[in-house]
C-alpha cells in the first residue's frame, strides 16, 4: 500500500503535464495515454477551457482525464481553479455522458493541483474533488490520495463510485471531528493561570465555562485557517504554524505572545493604529471586531492562558493538517477539504447528547436546508417559473422577472428564529446572492453579499455559541467571494450583533405593540453595521439607548392593553342585567382578573428596572422594530428545535400554554374522544409548534414560512392546533415528509418541511411590499407534496381535501388522488372501529415504577413465590404471595402471526415469564390491604409510588392505573402500540395475561369478534388504510396509537363479516393451516362490499412504501 510521504511525493511532483502522467498508473489506469488533439478538445467542448490534455483508459466505462487548464485571466467568471475545474467536468458529461470520468488538473498561476471524480445526475454535474497546494501538500491530501491509490484494486463496476466517495468531502468530515473533539477537551483541561499568578477564576470557572472558552478560542483559529486558504495572512498559508514556531523558539507562551496579540491587536485593529508587536505579523487585514473582540467570559478569565502544549496539538494536529476552504459544500462540488458548512456539524458533535435532546438542537443536512430554501424562493417569486428559480438553472431570466428579482430581494427580511450556526441564513444568502446576479447586478459577489446581510438578515438563539458560529460563518459567506489580493482594499466585517441576537424567539413576543415607526432603528443598525474603532462605540451606545427606549415603549403599551381588558371586565362584572341583578363573577372570571392584576405586577416592575439601565431581553418589538413598523418579516425559515413535552420542565409547559393558542388548543377533540384519551394526552404538542405558531405571528401579509418540523406534527392528536392555524391563516404551498427515507439527522423523529405564505389582511393588502402578487394569492392553489422514498414522489392536494373529514384540526392524508380516493371508499364502507358495538380500544396497564410490580418470578408449592425485580442495577429478590402474580405482555412481545414460528429452545431466557405483581382485585379496584409479603416487597418503592403521577391522595399507594384493558371476563384483542407494522394478539376470555402500556386493548363480547377483528386487523387491507394515519417513528416503524386505530372502518353488516372473517382469525391465532395474506385480503374486501381493483391503489402505494 502507499505509504503518506510517498503519496505526498507524487502530489508535490505533479507540477507540469508530463508529470501527472505518473499519477495514472497509481490510480488503476493504463499508463500510456492518448494526446487529445485540438479537433476532440473542439468536441468535447474544451477548446477554451484546457490548453493540453491527455485520456487514459481505465476498466469498462471509466477514463482519466489529465488536463493543463487555461489561464484564469482568459476566462469569463472563472476565478479559481475550482470554476475551472467544474466546467470541464461539465463540458465532459455534456458530450460524453456515457462514460465514468475521474479529472485531473494543473494550473501554473496558482500551483494548484485538482484530482476530481464527476457524476451526471438529475440537477446536472457533481463534482468530488481534492484540491493540493503543490507547495503545501497536507497530511490530509496525501491520506485522501492513498485511499484513491488502495480504491484503484477494487472491482471495476464499483471503483468510479468509490472515487466519488472518496473524493466527497464527507469521507473527511469524521476524522476531523474526532480531532475537534479532543483539541477541545485539551484546551479546556489545560486552561490556568500563567506562570506563578494565582487566579480565582480559575477554580470558578465551571466544566461547560471552560468548555465554552476553549470553543472560542477554536472557533477563531478555524477562521483563521479559512483566512490562510486564500493567502490573506501575510500571503503565508501557514501563517500560524511559522508564528507558533517563531514564538516556541524563543521562549513559549502562545496565548499571551501569538493568540491575544494576533486577535486583540491585530485583526481587530486599522493597520495604522497597530502597535510594533501586531506590525510584526507583516500583513494582516483589519477584519473589525465581533469575532475578535474578548467576551464577558474571556475578560472574567483574562488572567488564565491554554498551555503551549494544547495550543500546538490544536495548531500542528488540526489546523496544519486538514486542508480548509471557503466554499460550502453544494449540489455542484463537493470537496475533501474543512469547509464553513462543517462548522455547524462540528458544533452537533461537540455538544453533549443531554444538552442536544433538552435544547432540541440538531444539525440540519444540507440537502434539507437546500430544499427549503428553494421551496421559499418558489412562494416568494410565484411569478417566476419554479425551474427557473433553481440554482443550476441556465434559462435566461426576463427583464419582468430580472425587475421582479431586484426588487423584492432589495427590500427583503429574513428571520431564523432558531438560527444555530447559520446553515439556512447562509444558504439564504448565497441563493440571494446568484438570482441578484443572473439578474444583471453587475456588483461584485462580496459587495452583494454584504449589501444583503446588512439590510435583511435576522436570526435569534438562545445559545451564544451557536449565534457566534452563525456571525462566523455569514462572515465567511462574505469574505470568500472577496478575490481582490491587496488587503489593504479589504473591507472589514460588518459588526453582526444586532442582526443575529441572543435570545428565546418564544419569549420574545410579536410586533403587537411595537411602536409604528422604525426609522431611527433601522438608520442606526445599518450605521453601526459599518462602524469601527470609536465610532462603533459612540453607535453602539445609542443604538442601545433606542432599544432601551423601545422597551419601555413596548412594556407601557402591554400595560395599557392590560389596563383597558381589566376595565372592561370589571364594568361587565359590575352591570345589572334586565331584572336588576348584579352579573355574578365565574370561576373563569375571577381567574383572569387574578392573572390581570398578577401580569401589571410584573410588566411594572420590569419596565421601572429597565428605566434603571436593567438588562434587556430580547425582544422582537424593541430589538427589530422596523422590521416590525414594515408589517413583518417576508421570510422565516429554518429548523426550530424539536422538543418533546415530557422532556420540559412543568412551569415552562404551562407558560407555552398559555402564550400559544395552539399549544393551549393543541389537541385532535373528535380524535381524542374517539379513543377515550384525556385532554392531557391529547395535547402534548411538541415544542416545534410554538415556533411554528411564533413564525407565523412575526410574518408580514404574504410573507412566507419555510420550516423543518416533526412529520408527526401532521398526523398526531396533538398536532390539532398547528393544523387548523396553518389552513385558517396561512395559504399552503409544499409539504415534504421524510418519513419513508432513511434517518436525516439524530433527531428522534422524521422531518418534514412546510412552506407556506400569510394570508393578507384587508388593512395591509395595500401596503405589503409585495402587493403586487396579490393576484395570485386570492385563490388558495394545490399543495404541492412530495414524499421521500427511495425516490421522491411528487403528487398535488387540494386543500380542502388535505385534513380528515375535512376538519382542519384532522390529521392531514398525504395521498395522491387515487389512494385517497380508495381511503374514502373503505372509510364509507362502515363506522369506526371507536362506533362500533366493538368499542374504543383502551391503554394496557401503567405501572409508574416497573421495577417494583414487574418481575420474574420462580413459584413454590406453599403458596409463595421467589421474585427477581427487573432493573439495569444489581437485581432485587423476595418472596411474595403467589396468588397476586399474573402473566404481563408488553408490546415487543405480541408477534406477527404470519411470521415463521420460533421453537421453544430458542426463545431467549425469560421471554414469556414476564410477570406482574396485581395488586387489585376482580373488580378492577386497588386491594385495600396487602398481604404481608408482598406489602414488604413494594414498600422498598414506597417514595416513589407516592411521586407517581397518576397518584391519587384517594387511592392506596400501591394502586396501578388503566385497569381496566386486564379485565378477563370478556376475550381481549391486543396490539402494539410501535411497530414496522400491526401485530396483534387474541387473549380469549379468562386469559390473566395483563397488557401493559406498550399496548392497546380492545374488549369484545364473544370469542367470534375477537378472531374476526384479528383477522381483520392483521390484513393488507387495514394495513394500508391506517398507514396515512399511524405516526411514523424513528427506523422506518409506526405507532399504532388507540386513535389511530379507534378510527379504522369495520365493515358496515359486522355480523356478516363476524361470520366471514372468525375462522380464518382463529386459523391464524391458533397456527393450524393459517390463511395467506392473499387469502385473508379477498376476505376482508369481500365483508366491506367492495371489489379489489376499487382498493387497488390504496394498496400499491402502500406496498411502494
Amino acid at each position: 500500500m502507499l505509504t503518506l510521504r510517498a503519496a505526498a511525493q507524487l502530489l508535490s511532483r505533479a507540477d507540469s503535464h508530463s508529470a501527472l502522467r505518473a499519477l495514472a498508473p497509481v490510480l488503476g489506469f493504463a499508463p500510456d495515454p492518448l494526446t487529445v488533439p485540438t479537433a476532440i478538445r473542439r468536441d468535447l467542448g474544451l477548446q477554451d477551457l484546457v490548453q493540453r490534455a491527455d485520456l487514459f483508459e481505465g476498466p469498462g466505462a471509466l477514463r482519466l482525464l489529465t488536463a493543463h487548464l487555461t489561464p484564469a485571466d482568459t476566462l469569463d467568471g472563472a476565478h479559481d481553479l475550482r470554476e475551472r475545474t467544474k466546467r470541464v467536468a461539465e463540458a465532459l458529461v455534456r458530450h460524453a455522458p456515457t462514460r465514468q470520468w475521474l479529472l485531473c488538473t494543473i494550473d501554473d498561476q496558482e500551483c494548484m493541483l485538482c484530482l476530481a471524480a464527476v457524476s451526471d445526475t438529475n440537477g446536472g454535474p457533481r463534482v468530488a474533488a481534492l484540491r493540493v497546494d503543490r507547495r503545501r501538500v497536507l497530511d490530509s491530501d496525501a491520506d485522501t490520495f492513498r485511499a484513491l491509490a488502495a480504491a484503484a484494486h477494487d472491482p471495476s463496476p464499483i471503483r468510479h463510485a468509490r472515487f466519488t466517495d472518496i473524493l466527497r468531502r464527507d469521507a473527511l468530515s469524521l476524522r476531523f471531528y474526532r480531532a475537534l473533539e479532543q483539541a477541545v477537551d485539551t484546551l479546556a483541561r489545560s486552561l490556568a493561570p500563567s506562570g506563578r499568578t494565582r487566579s480565582r477564576a480559575a477554580t470558578a470557572l465551571t466544566p461547560a465555562q471552560r468548555r465554552e472558552l476553549a470553543l472560542l478560542c477554536l472557533s477563531r483559529c478555524l477562521f483563521l485557517g479559512f483566512l490562510e486558504a486564500k493567502g490573506w495572512l501575510d500571503d503565508r498559508r501557514d501563517f500560524l504554524l511559522h508564528h507558533t514556531l517563531r514564538v516556541l523558539e524563543s521562549g513559549g507562551a502562545l496565548h499571551e505572545r501569538l493568540l491575544r496579540p494576533l486577535f486583540f491587536g491585530t485583526l481587530n485593529t486599522p493597520r495604522r493604529a497597530r502597535a510594533v508587536t501586531a506590525r510584526l505579523f507583516g500583513r494582516v487585514p483589519f477584519l473589525n471586531g465581533g469575532l475578535f473582540s474578548p467576551t464577558a467570559l474571556e475578560r472574567r478569565a483574562r488572567t488564565l492562558h491554554f498551555s503551549d502544549d494544547a495550543l500546538t496539538a490544536l495548531i500542528t494536529g488540526v489546523l496544519d493538517r486538514y486542508r480548509f476552504t471557503a466554499h460550502e459544500d453544494s449540489t455542484s462540488w463537493s470537496e475533501a477539504a474543512v469547509d464553513p458548512e462543517m462548522l455547524g456539524r462540528a458544533f452537533e458533535s461537540l455538544m453533549a447528547a443531554e444538552d442536544r435532546r433538552r435544547s432540541g438542537a440538531f444539525y440540519t443536512p444540507p440537502h434539507l436546508v437546500d430544499a427549503a430554501i428553494s421551496e421559499a424562493l418558489t412562494a416568494l417569486l410565484p411569478s417566476i417559473p419554479a425551474a427557473v428559480l433553481e440554482e443550476s438553472s441556465n434559462a435566461p431570466l426576463s427583464a419582468e422577472a430580472a425587475f421582479t428579482i431586484t426588487h423584492r430581494l432589495a427590500c427583503l427580511r429574513v428571520l431564523d428564529p432558531a438560527c444555530g450556526s447559520g446553515a439556512f441564513l447562509v444558504r439564504a444568502l448565497e441563493r440571494f446572492d446568484t438570482l441578484l446576479k443572473r439578474a444583471g447586478d453587475q456588483r461584485p459577489a462580496h459587495e452583494r453579499r454584504r449589501a444583503l446581510l446588512t439590510l435583511g438578515i435576522f436570526g435569534v438563539d438562545r445559545d451564544p455559541m451557536a449565534v457566534w458560529l452563525c456571525e462566523l460563518r455569514l462572515w465567511l459567506a462574505v469574505v470568500i467571494e472577496c478575490h481582490d489580493p491587496d488587503i489593504d482594499r479589504i473591507a472589514p466585517l460588518p459588526n453582526l450583533d444586532h442582526h443575529i441576537r441572543i435570545g428565546d424567539s418564544l419569549a420574545g413576543g410579536t410586533f403587537r405593540f411595537a411602536p409604528p415607526s422604525g426609522r431611527t432603528l433601522s438608520t442606526l443598525r445599518a450605521r453601526y453595521s459599518r462602524a469601527s474603532g470609536a465610532r462603533k462605540i459612540t453607535i453602539a451606545s445609542a443604538l442601545d439607548q433606542e432599544e432601551r427606549r423601545r422597551s419601555v415603549a413596548e412594556l407601557s403599551s402591554r400595560l395599557d392593553a392590560i389596563g383597558r381588558e381589566r376595565r372592561q371586565l370589571l364594568t361587565s362584572l359590575r352591570g345589572r342585567d334586565l331584572f336588576g341583578q348584579r352579573t355574578r363573577a365565574t370561576r373563569a372570571d375571577r381567574a383572569r382578573l387574578t392573572t390581570l392584576r398578577t401580569s401589571t405586577r410584573e410588566l411594572s416592575t420590569h419596565r421601572k428596572r429597565l428605566q434603571l439601565g436593567g438588562a434587556l431581553p430580547f425582544r422582537f418589538g424593541a430589538m427589530f422594530a422596523d422590521v416590525g413598523a414594515a408589517h413583518g418579516f417576508d421570510l422565516v425559515v429554518g429548523n426550530p428545535p424539536w422538543v418533546r413535552p415530557h422532556a420540559m420542565p412543568e412551569h415552562e409547559r404551562q407558560w407555552l400554554r398559555q402564550e400559544f393558542r395552539a399549544m393551549r388548543h393543541a389537541g385532535w377533540r373528535a380524535g381524542a374522544t374517539r379513543a377515550g384519551a384525556g385532554a392531557g394526552f391529547a395535547a402534548q404538542a411538541d415544542l416545534a409548534v410554538a415556533f411554528v405558531e411564533r413564525s407565523m405571528q412575526l410574518l408580514a401579509p404574504r410573507g412566507t414560512l419555510a420550516l423543518l418540523v416533526p412529520a408527526k406534527l401532521w398526523r398526531t392528536l396533538a398536532g390539532g392546533g398547528i393544523r387548523r392555524a396553518l389552513q385558517q391563516e396561512m395559504h399552503l404551498h409544499a409539504l415534504h415528509d421524510w418519513s419513508d427515507a432513511p434517518a436525516q439527522f439524530d433527531a428522534a423523529t422524521y422531518p418534514s418541511l412546510v412552506v407556506a405564505t400569510r394570508r393578507a389582511s384587508p388593512a395591509a393588502a395595500d401596503t405589503s411590499r409585495f402587493a403586487e402578487s396579490s393576484p395570485l394569492l386570492l385563490k388558495d392553489s394545490p399543495v404541492r407534496v412530495t414524499i421521500v422514498r427511495e425516490t421522491p414522489l411528487h403528487f398535488q392536494v387540494e386543500p380542502h381535501a388535505l385534513s380528515l373529514d375535512g376538519d382542519p384540526d384532522a390529521p392531514w392524508l398525504l395521498l395522491p388522488h387515487a389512494p385517497r380516493l380508495a381511503f374514502q371508499r373503505l372509510r364509507d364502507a362502515g363506522p369506526p372501529l371507536a362506533h362500533s358495538p366493538l368499542g374504543r380500544p383502551l391503554l394496557g396497564v401503567k405501572c409508574g415504577c416497573n421495577a417494583a410490580f414487574l418481575v420474574h418470578a420462580h413459584e413454590h408449592d406453599d403458596h409463595s413465590a421467589t421474585v427477581t425485580a427487573l432493573t439495569t442495577s444489581a437485581p432485587r429478590q423476595g418472596v411474595i404471595e403467589r396468588h397476586l402474580l399474573r402473566p404481563a405482555l408488553r408490546g415487543e412481545a405480541v408477534r406477527d402471526p404470519f411470521a415463521p414460528k420460533v421453537d421453544d429452545r430458542e426463545e431467549p431466557p425469560h421471554a414469556n415469564d414476564l410477570r406482574i405483581i396485581w395488586t387489585h382485585g376482580l373488580d378492577g379496584a386497588a386491594l385495600p390491604t396487602l398481604p404481608t409479603a408482598t406489602q414488604r416487597w413494594l414498600a422498598h418503592w414506597r417514595p416513589r409510588l407516592h411521586a407517581r403521577r397518576d397518584a391519587r391522595h384517594h387511592t392506596p399507594w400501591w394502586s396501578l392505573f388503566r385497569t381496566d384493558s386486564a379485565r378477563n371476563d370478556a376475550p381481549r384483542v391486543v396490539w402494539a402500540d410501535i411497530g414496522r407494522s400491526l401485530r396483534t394478539q387474541v387473549l380469549p376470555a379468562g386469559d390473566p395475561t395483563v397488557p401493559l402500556n406498550s399496548c392497546y386493548v380492545v374488549r369484545v363480547p364473544t370469542d367470534s369478534d375477537a378472531f374476526a377483528l384479528h383477522a381483520l386487523l392483521q390484513s393488507t387491507v387495514s394495513a394500508a388504510w391506517l398507514d396515512p394515519l399511524a405516526e411514523p417513528a424513528r427506523g422506518g416503524f409506526r405507532r399504532f396509537l388507540g386513535w389511530t386505530i379507534a378510527s379504522l372502518p369495520l365493515p358496515a353488516d359486522w355480523p356478516a363479516a363476524r361470520r366471514i372473517l372468525a375462522p380464518i382469525g382463529e386459523r391464524l391465532h391458533r397456527g393450524i393451516s393459517p390463511p395467506t395474506r392473499d387469502t385473508l385480503d379477498a376476505a376482508v374486501t369481500d365483508t366491506y362490499g367492495l371489489t379489489f381493483d376499487q382498493i387497488q391503489p390504496l394498496i400499491d402505494w402502500y406496498r411502494r412504501g
